[in-house]
C-alpha cells in the first residue's frame, strides 16, 4: 500500500498536464482525470511518460482489485497490448483499454 501511494506521489509531480485536454492547473498542482485519458493522449506522450502512465494505470488496476502480487511479465505482456490496442484504438480511454486486456 505504501509502495503504491509512492508511485502516485512521483508519478503526478512529472505527469506533464500540457498534453491532456482534460488536465487543469491550480497554484501549480497538475489533476489529470485518468477516467476520459484517451489512447491518442497516451501515444502523443513521451515515450519516458507513457511508461509513467503505464506503470500508474498497472497499480491502479491491480489497487483496485486489491491484488498484491506483480507478476513482472504479465504487466510486460499487457502493456505491449495496451499499447498495441491504443494504437488501433486512438479514442478509446486508456483506463477502460487496461481492464479489457487485465480482465482476459
Amino acid at each position: 500500500m505504501i509502495w503504491q501511494l509512492a508511485i502516485l506521489i512521483l508519478l503526478f509531480n512529472f505527469w506533464p498536464a500540457s498534453s491532456y485536454a482534460d488536465a487543469e492547473t491550480t497554484k501549480g498542482e497538475q489533476i489529470i482525470d485518468i477516467s476520459v485519458t484517451t489512447c491518442k493522449e497516451f501515444l502523443d506522450a513521451e515515450i519516458e511518460d507513457q511508461h509513467d502512465i503505464l506503470v500508474f494505470h498497472h497499480g491502479y488496476v491491480l489497487g483496485q482489485r486489491q491484488d498484491t502480487l506483480i507478476d513482472v511479465l504479465a504487466l510486460s505482456e499487457i502493456s505491449n497490448n495496451v499499447r498495441k490496442t491504443c494504437e488501433e484504438n486512438p479514442r478509446e480511454v486508456v483506463l477502460e483499454v487496461f481492464r479489457g486486456i487485465e480482465s482476459l
